[in-house]
């Protein structure tokens, strides 16, 4: 048993996020550390919203009191031992700073030239499958200001604030979360359209919403656009490529980091990346390596992912080695991802166990035909490799975003590009598993006709892809 705090506070990397499931509100504190959660009732938020490092046992009675709860000191003093057990507070006032320190400007602080995944517009299908998915969905305090005039009455947000954001992190108010009805935004309507769009214009909505599903990387010579890969319409454009009628995910009068929002979030490459085990390059050897093996005609997703995995392995970013891997490809062993789906499968069945979301919940119908999918891949593993894919246009787009983009760099280098890439193979076979289970099992809902968009979004949403931790770290031992 842990020694409890005696002025406790939640942790940094404790999110308080409130959701209205089945009728039911409640406030779930997600742990991003450890990947857990901890559910709580209003009257017990009350007691958690006072936990700021200043207020022991009796403050927190007080606290709770003069904000309409009743609740005694043995039963506050239960709850600070275990959120204590649980490692989700701290004693003290938190004193690190709010912001980091700014740095000194640098040669990676020069402008750079914004390049967009060619041949790629968004054509958004209007379904809402990103307004309903993911456990936070950002806000500024402005963006939440213009939302609660825009729809006062949801959540009778106009007249209590907390009622429909919270803050995204700790105690900041300047970034807001808000509140999810069984799994979506509060401010989404039944036919799945945006109501703050309606009523005040697509200008009015949050910045994140507008530039979604827009990801920015800095690779030292450019900045990188190219889209997250989990919505429906995301693959179905890119599967289109060029003939696609939809929209650039930044306009194509924007040629510099000079003319970018500075709202926008741009990450930024390290110097060094990790390739493989006992490999590293440069981070212009990453930008260069990418160029040459962009457009390489990729013969099948699966097969040419697993083989540019080891060859990376084999012979780091060797231009001719991983285009050889890409476009003729050996066919994987039936029992080559039977180690991710062994890491996978209990963490994935945690998030299906989350039986307070409303059995609508498109994260709870997700997690529990993925559960399916993973017990499917144990027995047609060869059947999902040697079949024709149901959406092979849209794969082949997933790994020319994926090179493209950067997606397989891990910023803090915790993984090499060689995990990352074995990684996206097993995603693309569980996207295999889980059409045949949506299928099966009459799944309606439009996200469910791209299922490797759904496979991205809840691996990279609810930290489902830290199963690559209990992973050898070589693709080739994995097997």
């Amino acid at each position: 048993m842990t020694s409890p705090p005696a002025r406790p506070r939640l942790r940094s990397h404790v999110l308080a996020r409130r959701h209205l499931a089945n009728g039911r509100e409640l406030v779930v504190l997600y742990d991003s550390e450890r990947l857990r959660n901890h559910r709580a009732s209003e009257r017990t938020w009350l007691v958690l919203n006072g936990m700021d490092g200043t207020r022991d046992v009796d403050g927190l009675v007080a606290f709770a009191t003069s904000h309409g709860a009743t609740v005694g000191a043995e039963e506050v003093r239960d709850l600070v031992q275990d959120l204590a057990n649980e490692e989700m507070i701290a004693d003290g006032i938190d004193l690190s700073p709010e912001r980091p320190s700014v740095a000194p400007p640098s040669a990676d602080d020069a402008p750079r030239a914004v390049l967009a995944l060619p041949d790629f517009a968004l054509d958004c299908d209007g379904q809402g499958t990103c307004c309903r998915f993911y456990p936070s969905i950002a806000f500024s305090a402005l963006d939440a200001a213009r939302a609660r005039a825009a729809r006062p009455e949801v959540l009778e947000g106009g007249n209590d604030a907390a009622r429909v954001f919270l803050p995204l992190f700790g105690r900041d108010p300047r970034a807001h979360a808000v509140s999810l009805v069984d799994g979506r935004c509060a401010y989404l309507a039944s036919d799945l359209g945006c109501t703050i769009h309606s009523v005040a214009g697509a200008g009015q909505k949050p910045l994140g919403c507008r530039t979604y599903p827009a990801r920015f990387v800095d690779d030292g010579e450019h900045v990188r656009v190219s889209p997250w890969p989990e919505c429906r319409c995301v693959l179905q454009s890119g599967a289109l490529g060029s003939t696609s009628q939809g929209e650039p995910l930044v306009s194509p009068s924007v040629t510099s980091t000079r003319e970018l929002d500075p709202a926008f979030h741009v990450e930024r490459l390290p110097p060094t990346i990790a390739v493989a085990p006992g490999k590293t390059a440069e981070r212009a050897e990453l930008a260069a390596w990418s160029r040459a093996v962009f457009d390489a005609p990729v013969k099948d997703a699966i097969a040419s992912l697993v083989a540019l995995a080891e060859s990376l392995e084999a012979h780091g970013l060797d231009v001719d080695a991983s285009r050889a891997s890409l476009i003729d490809p050996p066919s994987p062993d039936a029992g080559v991802f039977a180690a991710a789906a062994a890491a996978f499968m209990p963490r994935i069945a945690r998030l299906a166990a989350e039986d307070w979301r409303a059995p609508n919940d498109m994260v709870r119908m997700t997690a529990t035909a993925l559960e399916s999918a993973c017990l499917l891949l144990e027995s047609l593993a060869l059947d999902l490799l040697a079949s024709p894919p149901a959406h092979a246009e849209a794969e082949r787009f997933y790994v020319k975003d994926l090179l493209f983009g950067h997606h397989a760099v891990h910023r803090q280098g915790l993984h090499p590009m060689s995990v990352l890439l074995f990684d996206r193979a097993f995603r693309v076979v569980l996207g295999r598993a889980l059409g045949i289970v949506a299928n099966v099992a009459d799944l309606h809902d439009p996200a469910f006709q791209m299922p490797l968009a759904l496979v991205d979004a809840t691996m990279r949403g609810y930290g489902v892809n830290a199963y690559v931790q209990d992973l050898a770290l070589s693709p080739a031992q994995a097997r």
